[in-house]
């Protein structure tokens, strides 16, 4: 089997693709919204389905989908706003 070359191992390389990747969403996003909203031409919607296509394989290739996944799973099973510990009372 061969390895990608597109693996991405390091953690700030990871955080780093997951900012282009929630970028990335939004502008395909936002192109869809006013190519709707506006006169949407069928090459705008090929040259969109083209470029999620590659978006997808992006993110797939580089491992940055399944990080953000792992890291969207820790926060939902542990919330940084709620604390574990509880306050003692000392008795005297």
């Amino acid at each position: 089997m061969e390895i990608d070359s597109l693996a991405v191992e390091n953690i700030y390389g990871l955080y780093a693709l997951s900012m282009v990747i929630l970028f990335l969403s939004y502008v395909i996003l936002y192109s869809i919204y006013e190519g709707y909203k506006k006169e949407f031409h069928w090459r705008w919607a090929v040259i969109i389905l083209l470029s999620m296509i590659s978006f997808v394989q992006f993110g797939l290739r580089t491992g940055t989908f399944s990080f953000m996944i792992k890291k969207t799973g820790e926060l939902i099973a542990e919330p940084p706003w709620k604390t574990t510990t509880t306050a003692t009372k000392t008795t005297e």
